[in-house]
């Protein structure tokens, strides 16, 4: 299970690997604490309730539904997020039980989309050494307002945003900060005011000069 942000981003403190299945919110949630009191919290253990209860909602709609049968409705109604299918960041994608009643004739992932608008995906075309840094180029996709640049190094834990880009029109990017001899990956998703989209596909580069 992994955590992600309001813009449907895996959280720096999240979890990541081959055991994760799932993700849900876990950032900035109201949850009880003693004294008959709300308050805000942030964690994977905030998300992990969106799990269970969805788990619960299933069998209260079926319950004579095995566990792996729950387990696949799940994997079913999941909103795809990163790269495209199962990765080890979001899993699945995002808990979503949203129509359930009615995928044998609409999934929820289409509903979804249909309904928030959510950008297209983005294919990462290259990254090259320049000069001055690291150089991304991308194709324009559909449906955004902006792009997100991540990257990631050998020893850092998952992605980290490294740039906002305000406008859809703007398709590349040189990151400066790169340092001579160490490797990077990076992705590139669009954004706007429903969420964001997805990368087909993370590029890998070791910074050296041209």
């Amino acid at each position: 299970m992994s955590a992600v942000d309001q813009n449907y981003v895996i959280a720096d403190f999240s979890n990541y690997g081959k055991a994760i299945n799932f993700c849900a919110p876990g950032v900035d949630i109201n949850s009880t604490i003693f004294g008959n009191n709300f308050v805000t919290m942030t964690g994977t253990s905030m998300a992990v309730p969106f799990v269970s209860g969805a788990a619960a909602l299933l069998l209260t709609d079926d319950p004579a539904m095995s566990s792996g049968q729950v387990i696949e409705g799940l994997i079913q109604t999941a909103v795809d997020l990163g790269e495209e299918g199962w990765d080890e960041y979001y899993g699945y994608g995002l808990i979503n039980l949203t129509n359930w009643e009615v995928q044998s004739t609409q999934t929820v992932e289409a509903d979804v989309e249909n309904k928030i608008q959510m950008p297209g995906k983005v294919k990462l075309k290259k990254v090259t050494n320049t000069a001055s840094g690291i150089k991304l180029k991308w194709e324009k996709t559909s449906n955004t307002k902006g792009y997100y640049v991540y990257r990631k190094t050998s020893n850092s834990k998952g992605y980290k945003k490294i740039k906002t880009i305000t406008g859809s029109k703007t398709t590349n990017y040189i990151d400066k900060n790169a340092k001579e001899g160490k490797s990077y990956w990076y992705k590139v998703l669009p954004y706007n005011e429903d969420g964001t989209g997805k990368c087909v596909k993370a590029l890998k580069i070791v910074r050296s000069k041209p």
